[in-house]
C-alpha cells in the first residue's frame, strides 16, 4: 500500500521542465573594438539561432549588421555571419568548432575577412544564474594577395565569454577577447600589433526555465 501510495504522489509531481530544443532571439551588442579600428562605441545589431539535436549535439548560428564607422575612413559598416556546433562530452563539458565571415564597406575600401575558431564550453551557474562558459582559439586566416589589394590580418587570439539567462527571455553575454593582427601596408605584410576588445551582447528570445542550465 505504501509503495502505491508513493507512486500516486510521484506521479501527480510536475514532470521536470525541458528547455526547448530550438531558441530564437534578436542580439543587441555595444562595446569598445576601438583596438581593431572601429569609432567608440562600437554597436552592432542581429538574430541569432540555436538548435539542440538529440542530447549531444547542437549548432548556433547568427547575423549581424553594424553601422559603427573606421577610424581610418571616418565612415563604413559591416556585416557578420557566423555559426558554432556543440560536441557535448557530457552534461556540462562541450567541445567547440566555429567559422564566420565579416563584409566590411567604406568609402575608400571593401574588405571581406574569415574568422575560423576551435575551444570549449561549460554549462555552469553563475551567480545563481543558469549560464555558460565559452573560450576558443581564433584561427588566422587569408595570405599575400598577388594582385595589390589589401592583405589579410591574420587576425588570432583567445576569445572568452560568459553568459547568463538572467531573465526566462533575456541573455547577457560579455566578451572578452586579447588578439593579434598585422597592420595594413599595401599589399606587404605590416608589423603586429596586440590589442583587446570588450563588448556585451543583450538577447532577447525564447522563453527558457531559470531553473535548469540550458
Amino acid at each position: 500500500m505504501k509503495r502505491i501510495l508513493a507512486l500516486v504522489l510521484l506521479s501527480a509531481l510536475p514532470a521536470a521542465a525541458q528547455q526547448p530544443a530550438t531558441r530564437w532571439g534578436i542580439i543587441t551588442t555595444i562595446g569598445t573594438e576601438s583596438g581593431l579600428g572601429y569609432h567608440l562605441p562600437y554597436v552592432d545589431l542581429g538574430a541569432g539561432v540555436e538548435h539542440a539535436i538529440k542530447d549531444r549535439v547542437e549548432v548556433q548560428a547568427n547575423a549581424n549588421y553594424s553601422p559603427t564607422h573606421k577610424y581610418i575612413t571616418n565612415d563604413g559598416n559591416s556585416v557578420h555571419v557566423g555559426g558554432r556546433a556543440l560536441l557535448w562530452v557530457n552534461d556540462t563539458f562541450a567541445l567547440t568548432v566555429g567559422d564566420g565571415e565579416t563584409w566590411l564597406r567604406t568609402s575608400q575600401f571593401n574588405k571581406a575577412n574569415n574568422f575560423p575558431s576551435f575551444g570549449i564550453a561549460a554549462r555552469l551557474w553563475w551567480l545563481g544564474f543558469p549560464s555558460r562558459f565559452y573560450a576558443a582559439y581564433l584561427v588566422p586566416e587569408g595570405k599575400r594577395p598577388t594582385d595589390g589589394s589589401l592583405q589579410s590580418n591574420r587576425l588570432q587570439g583567445i576569445s572568452t565569454a560568459i553568459e547568463a539567462q538572467g531573465w526566462s527571455r533575456v541573455r547577457l553575454t560579455t566578451t572578452f577577447n586579447v588578439l593579434t593582427f598585422l597592420e595594413q601596408s599595401g599589399a606587404a605584410p605590416g608589423k603586429r600589433d596586440w590589442t583587446g576588445t570588450v563588448v556585451v551582447t543583450i538577447r532577447v528570445g525564447t522563453k527558457q526555465d531559470l531553473n535548469e542550465l540550458y
